[in-house]
């Protein structure tokens, strides 16, 4: 599988060609893919102006046609602001309760993935003994999110009453210091 910025840059020399110089220069040039999930491609504009107007000139008629047929399958595009990336980027990490699609059967297993997709199975089947603490780290794109999910999902079908705690590396980092240093661990 290839990464959303393989897929993106596949795309891009025809969309430029179909669209113009000044338009893909405006507007498009400076889009970046984000990551992708089995029915979505998401990708970071700069202004909520830019999202506004490639959303009504150039998704529908360009973007999306051109990602569903280079993957054979009905794709819909994302927009997101760099403001909304920030503030998803925050200290915390928020699963939701939707989300159950993300599950390890939906999963595009590639090259760039292939060990963390291992990684994240045997940490379902095994929770709080394979990989603990399982650390997943690389650019946007490769699943890491969709992982995350996966491992959620399969946990809350066997035991729904189980608690999951999602954190960033810096935070872990700090409560583990400080357990260290309280020998409360």
């Amino acid at each position: 599988m290839d990464s959303v910025y393989d897929l993106w840059r596949q795309i891009t020399p025809s969309l430029h060609e179909e669209i113009g110089d000044t338009a893909y220069n405006v507007w498009i040039k400076d889009m970046q893919p984000m990551e992708m999930t089995a029915k979505e491609f998401v990708i970071k504009v700069p202004s909520s102006m830019h999202r506004d107007v490639i959303s009504g000139r150039f998704i529908a008629g360009y973007i999306r046609p051109k990602l569903s047929n280079l993957l054979g399958i009905d794709m819909e595009v994302r927009l997101v602001t760099d403001e909304e990336v920030e503030k998803k980027n925050s200290n915390t990490l928020e699963l939701s309760d939707q989300n159950f699609e993300y599950t390890f059967d939906n999963f595009i297993v590639g090259s760039t993935n292939r060990f963390a997709h291992a990684a994240a199975q045997a940490v379902a089947q095994n929770p709080g003994g394979s990989y603990n603490p399982l650390f997943i780290y690389g650019p946007s794109g490769l699943g890491k999110t969709h992982l995350l999910y996966a491992i959620r999902d399969h946990i809350l079908r066997q035991d729904p009453g189980k608690n999951i705690v999602y954190i960033k590396g810096d935070q872990f980092t700090n409560e583990l210091i400080e357990s260290v240093a309280k020998s409360s661990m």
